[in-house]
């Protein structure tokens, strides 16, 4: 297969792979923002992560 054949993974592929099927675009508050890229930054993930690592700890309660 030459490089031109290869096929492309986009983010959505990449995503559907992992068993993520849906986006969603958050809009905070600053206040909100900054403490979740403080979060982020303090445990060396990405804000992506952290926001669904939120959204999956309040809604498991």
């Amino acid at each position: 297969m030459s490089p031109s054949e290869k096929p492309v993974i986009t983010g959505t592929d990449f995503y559907k792979k992992k068993g993520f099927v849906k986006a969603l675009t958050l809009h905070l508050t600053e206040t909100l923002y900054e403490a979740l890229r403080k979060k982020a930054f303090e445990e060396r993930s990405s804000l992506q992560v952290m926001a669904r690592k939120a959204l999956e700890k309040g809604l498991k309660k």
